[in-house]
């Protein structure tokens, strides 16, 4: 991770953290990611297909925020299923975006042949934090 993911970890998760005293359970966590996604929006000014991990957090929260609450365990399971492969085709995706913020946009076009590092570093937290919900199928 290069010094700048620190700082936007740094406004993702303080933007998280105000859901969380007013909120709890489910609401509370999907809440806090669209919290912390618009302080990165706001200070970054990166937005969703810029080619940063903006395009992984979006993806996942669009899956989380369908509404849980009318599902059965196997809805929600599904639910967090769906959110893993969004996130997923969103990683893939930047491939063939083209950098409107962050470091990728100094790099010339010819040597941005892997996915965004960014994108990347989200689906493998995110991913890791939303399999530990899954329960395992019998």
């Amino acid at each position: 991770m290069g010094g700048t993911s620190g700082a936007l970890y740094s406004l993702l998760f303080h933007g998280a953290a105000k859901a969380f005293t007013v909120l709890s359970g489910y609401d509370a966590w999907v809440t806090a990611l669209e919290h912390g996604i618009k302080l990165v929006m706001k200070y970054s000014m990166a937005q969703v297909g810029d080619r940063t991990m903006l395009d992984t957090l979006d993806a996942a929260l669009t899956e989380l925020q369908k509404d849980p609450s009318h599902l059965d365990s196997v809805g929600f399971q599904r639910n967090l299923n769906e959110a893993l492969k969004a996130m997923s085709a969103a990683v893939a995706l930047t491939l063939s975006m083209k950098p409107r913020a962050g470091r990728a946009t100094y790099v010339n076009p010819d040597l941005l042949n892997h996915v965004d590092p960014g994108a990347r570093a989200v689906e493998v937290w995110l991913g890791r934090a939303i399999r530990s919900m899954i329960t395992p199928s019998p």
